[in-house]
C-alpha cells in the first residue's frame, strides 16, 4: 500500500503550514480521533515529502503521544 493510500484510508491530514525554517513537520492527534501531519511550507516539496513518510512512521509506529518518542 502506498502511502498515500494508507493515509487516505486511515483520514490523516495533511497541513502545510508556514513554520520556522529550523522545524520540518511534526504530527498531531485531531479531535476525531485521526492524525494530522503539519509540514512547513518553506521547505521544497521533496523535503516536504520526506517529513511526511517520517511522520506516518510515528504513527505507523504507534509512537505518537508518547513521551518517550518526542522530537525536538
Amino acid at each position: 500500500m502506498t502511502a498515500k493510500a494508507y493515509m487516505e484510508t486511515h483520514g490523516i491530514r495533511v497541513i502545510p503550514q508556514d513554520l520556522p525554517c529550523s522545524v520540518r513537520g511534526f504530527v498531531v492527534k485531531d479531535d476525531l480521533d485521526g492524525y494530522c501531519i503539519i509540514v512547513n511550507t518553506r521547505h521544497t516539496r521533496e523535503q516536504q515529502q520526506r517529513t511526511i513518510r517520517h511522520e506516518l512512521a510515528h504513527i505507523q509506529r504507534g509512537e505518537v503521544g508518547n513521551p518517550l518518542y518526542t522530537e525536538y
